[in-house]
């Protein structure tokens, strides 16, 4: 009598085939599983950054008593300033801010406090004037000195670098002489 003719052996090699084919099963999809969560993971994370993502915008409104710039966060997270920057008519050469083109003693003579050197950071939904030229109505020149500030604004391109929370930089700008109209 061979060994084919036992039926034990048939069922035995039948069961480990039966095995090998189970541990393979059990393993792709371990591995599937495992591939499922890191997608979940990293969907999650996507989320939860753009959950408190800053969203910098400026703000211009002016009139015949002055004018202001403002940045708004109109994100959820906290907007930290990295830089405020100005470059004169594509000069690749940074000004700073306040604008060395200014000259801001005789600015902040006769406005008040026109200029925020830098802030810290912005919450979700607020806002920081960095530029406020309010200039005292009853000064007969004013009309005169709000014209010469806006002509010498008009020559800058205004940027600033910040960070979320997550360490990730962006960058907002604006033309002083394009987009914010005088």
């Amino acid at each position: 009598m061979s060994r084919w003719d036992d039926p034990t052996t048939i069922i035995a090699i039948l069961a480990l085939i039966a095995g090998i084919i189970g541990s393979l099963t059990s393993y792709w999809m371990s591995q599937r599983t495992i591939s499922i969560a890191k997608d979940a993971y990293e969907e999650q994370r996507k989320n939860d950054r753009n959950a408190v993502k800053p969203i910098g915008r400026f703000k211009t409104p002016h009139g015949e008593g002055g004018f202001f710039i403002k940045i708004v966060n109109t994100g959820n997270g906290p907007l930290n300033e990295k830089s405020i920057e100005t470059f004169k008519n594509g000069d690749p050469k940074n000004h700073g801010w306040p604008p060395d083109n200014l000259p801001t003693q005789e600015y902040e003579r006769r406005a008040y406090k026109p200029f925020i050197s830098h802030f810290d950071s912005i919450s979700g939904g607020d806002e920081v004037m960095i530029f406020n030229f309010d200039i005292n109505t009853n000064d007969p020149d004013r009309m005169d000195l709000m014209y010469e500030i806006k002509q010498k604004l008009k020559e800058l391109t205004l940027v600033v670098k910040y960070t979320d929370v997550f360490h990730q930089e962006y960058t907002i700008k604006i033309d002083l002489g394009g987009e914010f109209e005088f």
